[in-house]
């Protein structure tokens, strides 16, 4: 029996060691199901389990720039911008604390949908905004308005489009699912660009007014009326 503890006291050390090696802070999983509308803006929920090893006075998770209508738990978040992000302030519900927890933010995302190099609409949509910790799990839904009929590419910061070969998806009517099966580093950003039809999202293009002779004579009979 003797002979037998220090071999169960090695095996009960290496054992704790792969259990704190495997529970530093971070995501262990990070969910984003979008909506995009006919308007070109999404509804984005995301929804992100957290482990947290150590009490942090700040915690903020990053989504896009110009979102609005944020909300956290269903309550309205508290926000800063910096450097094209806005960081959704997490401390209240998680500074000082340790454990497992879930946290779930819904926003709105303006204008996704822009003209391309050949005029074609496109859907542009930020997935993923630099989280200051690892994301050991992504999963993501994207709900359009009409059937998916073209590729969509996807890009990361640290990979840029090699992380297609990380990741799975499947496009079926007009919702697109997928994973990535790689931890996504600190900092990772991941975006998703698919082409769409304008049947759905027509171009309108804006001519910008000038005034005519016309109304160059009248505005200068306007300003003489004034001064006389």
């Amino acid at each position: 029996m003797k002979r037998l503890l220090p071999l169960v006291l090695i095996i009960a050390l290496l054992l704790s060691l792969a259990v704190s090696a495997s529970a530093t802070t971070g995501a262990t999983s990070v969910r984003v199901d979008a909506v995009l509308s006919d308007d070109g803006t999404c509804q984005v929920t995301a929804t992100v389990n957290l482990h947290m090893d150590q009490p942090l006075e700040k915690v903020q998770f990053p989504i896009p720039g110009n979102a609005y209508g944020i909300t956290v738990g269903g309550g309205m978040a508290v926000t800063r911008k910096s450097g094209g992000v806005t960081y959704v302030d997490l401390s209240r519900m998680l500074g000082g604390v340790v454990g497992d927890f879930t946290v779930i933010l819904r926003y709105s995302l303006p204008g996704t949908v822009t003209y391309n190099d050949l005029l074609r609409p496109e859907l542009n949509l930020p997935m993923l905004s630099g989280f200051q910790y690892p994301v050991s799990n992504l999963e993501f839904s994207v709900t359009l308005p009409e059937q998916i009929q073209y590729t969509p590419v996807f890009s990361s910061g640290y990979h840029q489009q090699t992380i297609e070969e990380d990741l799975l998806y499947i496009a079926a009517g007009n919702q697109i699912t997928g994973s990535v099966s790689t931890e996504l580093k600190a900092h990772e950003t991941l975006s998703m660009r698919l082409e769409l039809t304008e049947e759905t999202f027509p171009r309108t293009l804006v001519e910008p007014w000038s005034a005519g002779v016309e109304d160059q004579v009248l505005a200068v009979i306007a300003v003489l009326g004034l001064i006389y």
